[in-house]
């Protein structure tokens, strides 16, 4: 609090995002809790579809209390503020805190999607991390739902992405595209199929 309130604020914000993370994965919980009751009958023993959802609830509810709270996906890039700004002007992703180093350059970035976030880091000899713009390929790919893949991807083009392939239906159960960021970073944009 000595610091001011900026950094309070700050602290609130991130505590109340865990706290929406958490809350929503308990009432996903509580949504399977109720229809596998409704479910339930005298002749459960041998219901093996009722006994699986169970076995899959009691795992849920297992994993609900690991230590595991959060997930953050990290990009190596070359230049960390044309990759923020990029990502945010493209692929319409909410800008993050961007953190300077003495000398002004970007060293840590992040930016925000959806229940989410990425996190921009450095190149780094001595972890051996480059981006995709020096190892002359992506090694990863990042998976982002989207509400609707096609308007996702009009907007991708109107901005001069270059495109991997355009929307498509595929036999996973998802329409999706796929698109290459300013270094070389894959992205796939998805949402289920109905």
């Amino acid at each position: 609090m000595a610091s001011g309130p900026g950094d309070v604020r700050s602290t609130m914000s991130t505590h109340l995002q865990a706290v929406e993370e958490r809350l929503a994965t308990e009432n996903r919980l509580r949504q399977r809790l109720v229809h596998l009751l409704d479910t339930l009958d005298s002749n459960f023993a041998t219901n093996e579809a009722a006994a699986g959802d169970l076995l899959d609830v009691l795992e849920d509810m297992t994993m609900l209390e690991t230590t595991i709270n959060r997930r953050i996906s990290i990009l190596v890039d070359d230049d960390i503020e044309a990759a923020h700004d990029y990502l945010i002007r493209v692929f319409g992703f909410g800008p993050g805190e961007m953190t300077r180093g003495p000398d002004g350059n970007v060293v840590h970035a992040g930016i925000q999607a959806g229940d989410g976030e990425f996190w921009l880091h450095a190149e780094s000899a001595e972890f051996d991390l480059k981006s995709p713009k020096h190892l002359g390929g992506s090694s990863s790919t990042m998976a982002v739902m989207v509400d609707d893949v096609d308007a996702h991807h009009a907007h991708a083009v109107g901005q001069g992405v270059a495109i991997s392939y355009e929307p498509v239906d595929q036999p996973y159960g998802y329409r999706e595209y796929s698109a290459v960021d300013l270094e070389g970073h894959l992205w796939s944009f998805m949402k289920p199929l109905s």
